[in-house]
């Protein structure tokens, strides 16, 4: 994958959500960025299960539908309420993932270990992201020092899993710098079922176990933060290094591919005040960079009949300012400018597709209310893309107005009351412009996907009755899309994007937790969809492939934090999870259809102010699964971690 890149502020330390409550403790909660928006945040302490991926996370997220390709290491997306995971822009500490081969983010190269909370916005995105997306956008925010500390952790788990880190911090209130490393492994040789291609005929069915999908990962952090006075100054620094097999299709398996991926981003944030009482004007100043390449080699030509080697190289830099004014405690008013550019370089043996794009914005945004029972938001920006490539040199091609009206009134007591309407827009990738091999040629013509989307919902904010606390969502959002970019087969033989006539997508999300006798904690998130095609090309079914009609994610808990009654543990808890997908078609016409998921896991955690210890139990039921097409995931497993703080 080729990453791609966009500044974005570096969160400072969540100082306004430290509250002590159960709730916000062990559960996820609203953004409190943007009040209008539907929003999950899921802390630290959900981020840190024994076995977890990023993938895993958000599937526990309302309105969220994950795709995988394999092992924890294999491709792995996200898409929100319907959309394509190209349409979900996703930041790792303010830089956008997406690449521009595919435009989505692949979330096998998040790492959850040094992330402090991800933030989901579900269908419109807040203010400070470079995309209005037209499936919201998610946020992964990594830990930034404020204290000095020394921690290590391990993990162990099936299928050869083993990783350890390493953490190093110093820092008080002012200034702060961290040092991070980690290396984790796994065979993946987990067993699944093969059908030989004969779903109706079980008498050649075979069990085998995955070959070729073993990796190896490297990660550097390096992370810093300084107060001047009301100036905040942050920056991150984080390189990816990984190696692993590429093992194919299910039927067609590689044996000798392999892949290796790196990735090396980088942010700075200024924040300071222009006014003498420091909060009636403020202004902020990003830049950030990434370089990201990944280089596939198949020298049996067992995953393209076309090419020995494959190799993706993208860059982007970028740079915004922001002026924010705040006159009363009513009005605010921001003005925004970015500018940034991409490259994407594509080699296939000898031949080469080189393709530019260069992008400005100006976006500007108001609230009133603030402090109100009723307030309004309103964000508005103009985009410019000017492209360069091969069969095609646009200045300012691609000229897209967008943005976003949300309202939020606070009904009574913890009620309130949310709605929005906007507008999205998705620029073409390079690739999907200019191609990336003989087999998947690219259309310069290509419009931008946009759409108008809206939502409705309730929210109770942390309540208590006796020894009941509860928080609740329920959202129903409607989302109608122009020009969705789709793949078909041309006359020469080979693949082609074009774009589709009109889709949309009705749907409602409940999000609710609840904990009783400060000891029990549930959390439901469930969504209901129904996403329709509705291009009039003759097809008999107009339910839009790959996306479930239905999603459950159930957690029950039981957990205790009284340290006298537990000797060394100050907090233990035990938990299961279950998850239900529903059944989806894999293809337009419907023909092909995808099985339910069903999937059980179990976890429990012991933990004191300086260490840790975790256990895990994935796929209690060992359920067969398939997500994408063709790619088996992976089996019942056992998994296990700790960790120690010297602070």
């Amino acid at each position: 994958m080729v990453g791609s890149v966009r500044a974005q502020t570096p969160p400072d330390p969540p100082e306004e959500e430290e509250e002590v409550v159960v709730q916000a403790a062990r559960g996820s909660r609203p953004s409190s960025g943007d009040p209008t928006l539907a929003s999950t945040v899921i802390p630290r302490s959900q981020l840190q299960g024994a076995g977890t991926t990023s993938a895993e996370i958000l599937t526990r997220v309302p309105g969220v539908q994950v795709a995988r390709s394999g092992g924890r290491n294999e491709l792995s997306t996200a898409a929100i309420r319907g959309s394509t995971s190209a349409q979900t822009p996703v930041y790792l500490a303010g830089v956008r993932l997406n690449d521009d081969v595919t435009g989505t983010a692949d979330l096998s190269t998040v790492p959850l270990w040094l992330l402090d909370s991800i933030t989901v916005f579900r269908g419109h995105a807040p203010v400070n992201t470079d995309r209005f997306g037209m499936g919201g956008a998610i946020f992964m925010t990594p830990r930034l020092p404020t204290r000095a500390e020394l921690a290590g952790g391990a993990e162990l788990g099936s299928f050869g899993t083993q990783g350890g880190w390493t953490l190093g911090s110093v820092g008080d209130r002012n200034h702060g710098a961290l040092l991070a490393l980690r290396h984790d492994a796994a065979v993946n040789d987990y067993r699944y079922e093969n059908n030989n291609g004969t779903l109706f005929d079980s008498s050649d069915d075979s069990d085998r176990a995955r070959d070729n999908a073993d990796y190896a990962s490297n990660e550097l952090w390096s992370i810093s933060r300084h107060r001047f006075g009301r100036t905040r100054v942050t920056s991150v620094l984080h390189a990816l290094d990984r190696e692993q097999g590429s093992p194919g299709l299910l039927l067609i398996p590689a044996q000798r591919a392999r892949t290796q991926i790196r990735r090396l981003l980088a942010a700075v944030s200024l924040r300071s005040p222009c006014s003498a009482d420091g909060e009636s004007c403020s202004f902020a100043v990003n830049t950030s960079a990434l370089v990201a390449a990944t280089t596939t080699f198949d020298p049996a030509r067992e995953l393209s009949v076309t090419s020995a080697r494959t190799h993706n190289g993208g860059r982007r830099f970028s740079g915004n300012a922001r002026l924010q004014l705040a006159p009363n405690d009513d009005w605010l008013v921001g003005l925004a400018w970015l500018q940034s550019s991409e490259s994407l370089l594509v080699t296939r043996d000898e031949s080469a597709i080189d393709s530019r794009r260069a992008q400005s914005r100006l976006a500007g945004d108001w609230r009133w209310g603030t402090g109100s029972p009723l307030s309004l938001h309103a964000v508005a920006a103009a985009e410019c893309h000017t492209t360069r490539g091969p069969s095609s040199n646009a200045t300012c091609g691609v000229l897209e107005p967008v943005g976003r009206v949300g309202a939020r009134w606070h009904i009574a007591g913890p009620w309130s009351l949310l709605a929005n309407l906007g507008r999205g827009v998705r620029v073409p990738t390079l690739a999907e412009m200019f191609g990336i091999s003989p087999a998947v040629t690219g259309t310069a013509e290509l419009r931008p996907e946009s759409s108008w989307q809206g939502d409705i919902g309730v929210r109770l904010g942390n309540s208590r009755f006796d020894d009941l606390e509860l928080s609740a969502e329920l959202f129903g959002f409607a989302r109608q899309s122009q020009d969705a970019i789709n793949y078909r087969q041309n006359s020469f033989g080979s693949m082609a994007p074009y774009n589709l006539r009109e889709a949309r997508v009705l749907g409602t999300e409940l999000a609710l937790g609840a904990t009783l006798l400060r000891n029990f904690r549930s959390d439901t998130a469930l969504t209901l969809l129904d996403p329709r095609d509705l291009t009039t090309d003759g097809l008999v079914n107009d339910v839009m492939p790959f996306r479930s009609r239905m999603l459950l994610s159930q957690w029950l808990e039981v957990f205790s934090t009284e340290p006298a009654q537990m000797g060394l543990f100050e907090e233990l808890s035990l938990g299961a999870r279950y998850h239900y997908r529903s059944s989806r078609f894999a293809d337009r016409a419907g023909l092909i259809v995808m099985a339910p998921n069903h999937n059980v896991d179990i976890e429990a955690v012991g933990k004191s102010e300086q260490w840790a210890v975790r256990f895990a139990w994935r796929n209690v039921l060992d359920s067969t699964q398939q997500d994408t097409v063709g790619f088996p995931l992976a089996r019942r497993g056992v998994y296990a971690s700790g960790e120690y703080w010297w602070r």
